[in-house]
């Protein structure tokens, strides 16, 4: 697993991601996005076998967008996670308490954000993605939460294909499941999405690996039917 790039800020973004080399070869993309503490830098270690991040219980952990090539025929892009990565008021009354300013704690956060969503517009004059698929990581005990529904919109908007996947599995219950997924379809239509398919879930967790192999042969499909195009 080879890092391509660590974005910080929107002027940061690879050329290369943003469709403007001439250079037409260049691996498709598979991102990764979903709240803070949702488990998603241990299902990419998981998924990858190898250590793209390091594993913290502390929410945020992530906080770059991150490109690494995955044995040269996929780019896997992990999203910095969303919620305490861009508003965590604590870090602000702590920088407050310390006598520092905090300004620039909240400066950062929002060019993180900033970022996130120009790589997430496609048509806004920044040349062509070439994002595949997309995973929008959700706690499978909880499901689409406030904070889900910006990037699920930014991903309709763009139409940008995705899939959601649930995380934690092994420690829920089966009706619990389908409690949760019953509650994303009701989430979805009431957004304007009618198109909720359950087959679009995909059900997974790090510990017990369930799931994993399965998303393997997921990305390999989305990134073949996309250089098909």
């Amino acid at each position: 697993m080879k890092k391509l790039a660590v974005v910080s800020d929107k002027n940061s973004i690879p050329e290369f991601s943003l469709g403007r080399l001439k250079k037409k070869n260049y691996p498709k993309e598979i991102v990764f996005i979903g709240r803070s503490n949702v488990g998603k830098s241990s299902l990419l270690n998981s998924i990858c076998s190898r250590g793209l991040q390091e594993v913290s219980d502390k929410p945020g952990k992530t906080v770059e967008l991150s490109f690494y090539a995955l044995k040269n025929y996929v780019t896997v892009v992990d999203v910095p996670g969303y919620g305490f990565a861009y508003y965590n008021m604590k870090e602000v009354q702590d920088a407050i308490k310390e006598g520092k300013d905090p300004s620039s704690i909240l400066d950062k956060k929002g060019k993180w954000l900033e970022a996130i969503d120009m790589y997430l517009n496609s048509d806004k004059g920044h040349g062509k993605h070439r994002i595949a698929h997309a995973y929008v990581l959700l706690d499978g005990r909880h499901g689409i939460k406030k904070a889900d529904v910006h990037f699920i919109q930014k991903l309709e908007s763009n139409r940008i294909p995705y899939t959601f996947v649930l995380t934690k599995t092994d420690v829920i219950f089966p009706e619990e499941l389908v409690q949760t997924m019953m509650l994303m379809k009701e989430q979805m239509i009431s957004l304007g999405y009618f198109q909720f398919d359950y087959n679009n879930v995909i059900l997974s967790s790090s510990r017990s690996k369930s799931g994993i192999g399965f998303m393997r042969s997921h990305i390999g499909e989305q990134v073949y039917m996309k250089e098909q195009l």
